[in-house]
């Protein structure tokens, strides 16, 4: 299968990529709910998320967490007029509490953003760390912190 290119500007853009490019997506039914340039929220409905215990099931939190970080990364990519093959190339997560409502998944532009993008201008490739939570009532209920692999396509 040829290599997607994808290039998003706006929450709706990246809607529409996820639900295209990640079927799991449409399926857990995440819709973006937020961008503003520097934090981007993805939220699902927890029916299709559910598990044997009636919380949001751990995969669930996983992929939402993965796909928001992944967002973000796309999402800067098209305001850079770039567009790269993003890949997560290593995750670690910690469950605090379990989630029994909406989904609700946030990332935050991390520090240190404007030295990817020198990297990433600069090589064609870069990496960068990206801490995504899942929220409950304002209350952080599962976090992730991902890096993400990005080589240039144009």
């Amino acid at each position: 299968m040829p290599e997607a290119i994808i290039h998003v500007k706006t929450a709706a853009t990246l809607e529409a990529a996820l639900h295209s490019h990640i079927p799991l997506s449409k399926a857990m039914g995440i819709v973006v709910s937020q961008f503003d340039g520097q934090r981007l929220e993805l939220q699902a409905p927890l029916a299709p998320n559910i598990n044997h215990q009636g919380s949001a099931f751990g995969g669930s939190l996983t992929a939402i967490s993965a796909l928001t970080g992944w967002g973000m990364v796309q999402l800067q990519l098209g305001l850079m007029g770039v567009t790269g093959n993003t890949v997560v190339g290593q995750a670690d997560s910690i469950f605090l509490q379990p989630v029994f409502q909406h989904l609700i998944c946030r990332a935050q532009l991390p520090e240190g953003f404007a030295d990817f993008q020198a990297r990433l201008t600069q090589n064609g490739k870069a990496s960068i760390q990206l801490v995504s939570e899942v929220v409950e009532n304002n209350a952080v209920a599962m976090r992730a912190s991902s890096k993400f692999f990005v080589r240039l396509t144009t």
